[in-house]
């Protein structure tokens, strides 16, 4: 039977760890700090060597995600720079020991200050009072404020091959739509303030346990922004609308696995072409789930692929790092730390296959559309392509020289693209192993490739810019920079003629993929954006209007948010207040988003074409509407809208934020400006 005795030594305990964890903080950001200002000050061409890897980089993502305010601007960019080159590919070998030996170096101090530790703990409770830090910020789900300063980008020349120097002023305000109001529909103007508070009573309802009156509240909400004016208003009260209704209609199921807390090593595959999640756990395990709609299920067996073949501590180091999943998601092909890689029955979990003939690390694989072969790239500098049900070697892919960072088949697998530290970008073909085109130009390591959907362009990033490069001479590549910002990652859009591409300040911004000129930059982002997901066209029963596409972002705290891919605002946070989101992605319909928390549980949401439908089935599941005298018992301001009142997809091409307009730059010269916007590349045929 507890009592005021312990009660008090619990207080005691808490006070302690929370004394000790502001101690443990202190000392590994001094030591932070140093690394950061070797790095800002050294020359461009030394930076990436001296990035953070392995476990320093592990621990810096930690206390980035739980200490975001405690961080500089600077300093995140740091940790962002990190963790985008050691996810997309094994830093080089010169830069890993150097690191390992810094690394190494590092534990003397937190082994001296372990006593340090144990002395403070025991002051006196009056100076662990006075050292309690103040509340940290938590993540706001009201929209941001438009007061944020200008970013600029790059805008390339309209003709010709000579270079034009030149900036946009990307206005992060939202301008209201010039779009009428519906004619149909009764326009009422509803006080925004009544939205949020009925959007706050769904939250409240759900969690407590009122799943239908929750709902029902969201949908009340949702609807009285679909029958208000056009404007600012509409815009900033659909966040908290859209918000409750989709996360009311969310299913959390846990996965029964413990997520790694090495955040840095890749931990979660997302299949595009089925339903499946590939889970790696802290105790090497790898498992797939297979998801459907609102339900998540344990279909494929656990496994531990490193048992048979030896040591268990390898396939836990390295865990899901360089690994590929086959189109059909039943195969996956595993780099081992012994130059060899293995082919694994996702469903039986036995060795299928294994490769060995690399000189070196391995350091990314794929798998070919058909799923019959697999690439792999090294540090030998080479390209292999293997069978992948026999393991047999049938081509070898010279020329590189450097290590090997990136790889993608073309949608017909008829040709591979390689890229790596060479800073060159070159395109075999996979029958006969002929070199077919070859662009230089970048100015740093290249980490990403991916053909257009046509196959005519190749996108490769690295270095702080995005080359599209294109396989007619005639055709002008483009590049794409965000002077003051890095570019991390890129990718392309379903339709080819955009491009995504995040940078090292937690932007995101859409580019034009034949003009370079940027569209717009992701609004309300969850913080600063670390991946983008792209969503294919929703597909429902019975839904007629299929809509365009949506945008799911991961911040950099966790939260995750849905936006229009045609405007670029964020129209709803589709995580729970305290949950945090490591993975993100869509099924393979696109009829639901798909969020891994680190907590080991799978968030499926699913996706609307437009308001009109969300509120049309939202309303079918929740079996009616508030009527008047529920909304006055909520005190939630005017009386219902109701079921009855009919509510149409606008023609605007904007079916979710119907007011919301794209951001339309405006192109200003800049005398001085160094980089360079766009070149003209030609393909060379082979050596």
């Amino acid at each position: 039977m507890s009592g005021p005795h312990d009660e008090f030594h619990e207080k005691d305990r808490k006070l302690d760890a929370d004394l000790k964890g502001k101690l443990d903080f202190f000392l590994w950001h001094q030591r932070f700090k140093a690394g950061y200002q070797s790095w800002s000050r050294a020359h461009n061409e030394k930076k990436p060597a001296l990035l953070l890897t392995g476990q320093p980089l592990s621990i810096a993502e930690n206390w980035l995600l739980l200490h975001p305010s405690k961080f500089s601007d600077g300093e995140r960019r740091f940790v962002m720079r990190s963790v985008a080159q050691s996810t997309q590919s094994v830093v080089s070998s010169e830069a890993f020991n150097t690191n390992r030996r810094r690394s190494r170096r590092g534990l003397v101090i937190p082994l001296l200050a372990a006593g340090l530790i144990t002395g403070l703990i025991a002051l006196p409770r009056m100076t662990a009072q006075r050292s309690v830090e103040p509340p940290q910020q938590t993540a706001d789900a009201e929209p941001h404020s438009d007061d944020a300063p200008k970013q600029s980008v790059e805008l390339p020349s309209e003709g010709g091959s000579s270079p034009v120097i030149g900036t946009v002023a990307v206005d992060r305000s939202s301008a209201p739509s010039a779009t009428p109001p519906i004619a149909s529909l009764p326009i009422r103007k509803f006080a925004a303030g009544h939205i949020r508070k009925l959007a706050a009573i769904s939250d409240e309802r759900r969690h407590a346990g009122d799943a239908r009156q929750g709902l029902m509240g969201g949908v009340e909400a949702l609807r009285r922004v679909a029958l208000m004016a056009p404007g600012t208003e509409r815009d900033d009260s659909i966040l908290p609308a859209a918000t409750s209704v989709l996360r009311a209609l969310s299913r959390t199921s846990p996965l029964g696995a413990q997520l790694p807390e090495t955040k840095a090593v890749p931990s979660t595959l997302l299949c595009s072409t089925a339903d499946t999640a590939i889970i790696a756990t802290e105790g090497g395990e790898i498992r797939g789930y297979r998801y459907q709609g609102a339900t998540v299920e344990p279909k494929l067996t656990a496994q531990r692929p490193h048992s048979p073949l030896g040591p268990a501590i390898r396939a836990e180091r390295r865990l899901l790092e360089g690994a590929a999943v086959d189109p059909a998601c039943k195969l996956i092909v595993l780099p081992r730390d012994d130059d060899t890689a293995e082919v694994y029955g996702l469903e039986s979990g036995r060795r299928i296959s294994r490769f060995e003939g690399h000189g070196a690390d391995l350091t990314l694989t794929a798998f070919s559309p058909d799923g019959r072969s697999v690439a792999s790239g090294a540090r030998d500098n080479t390209v292999r392509l293997w069978d992948a049900a026999t393991g047999r070697s049938r081509l070898t892919l010279e020329g590189h020289d450097g290590t090997i960072h990136a790889l993608a088949f073309d949608a017909k697998g008829g040709r591979i693209a390689s890229a790596g530290s060479d800073r060159t970008v070159r395109v075999w073909d996979t029958a006969s192993g002929r070199q077919l085109a070859r662009w230089t130009g970048h100015h740093d390591t290249v980490r990403g490739v991916a053909f257009s959907p046509d196959g005519t362009r190749v996108l490769a990033f690295g270095g702080g810019a995005v080359h599209i490069h294109a396989f007619d001479a005639s055709v002008r590549a483009m590049i794409l920079r965000a002077p003051g910002r890095t570019l991390l990652s890129a990718e392309m859009m379903p339709d080819g003629h955009r491009v995504i591409a995040v940078a090292d300040d937690g932007s995101a911004i859409m580019f034009k993929a034949d003009s370079g000129e940027p569209v717009f930059e992701l609004t309300r982002s969850p913080g600063a954006v670390r991946s983008v997901a792209i969503g294919a066209r929703t597909k429902q029963p019975g839904v007629q209007h299929q809509g365009g596409q949506h945008l799911v972002t991961l911040g950099w705290n966790g939260d995750v948010m849905v936006h229009d891919a045609e405007t670029g605002h964020g129209f709803a946070v589709l995580t729970e207040t305290g949950a945090k989101a490591t993975a993100v992605g869509f099924s393979a319909d696109g009829s639901h988003a798909v969020a891994i928390l680190d907590s080991g549980a799978i968030v499926t949401t699913p996706m609307f074409a437009s308001v009109a439908d969300a509120l049309d089935r939202a309303t079918s599941f929740a079996g009616g509407c508030l009527d008047a005298a529920d909304v006055e018992h909520l005190k939630a301001g005017p009386a219902a809208v109701g079921c009855d009142v009919a509510i149409e997809t606008p023609s605007n091409g904007r079916p979710w934020l119907i007011a919301a307009a794209p951001k339309k730059p405006s192109a200003r010269e800049v005398a001085g400006e160094l980089d360079l916007t766009t070149t003209v590349a030609t393909a060379n045929n082979g050596e």
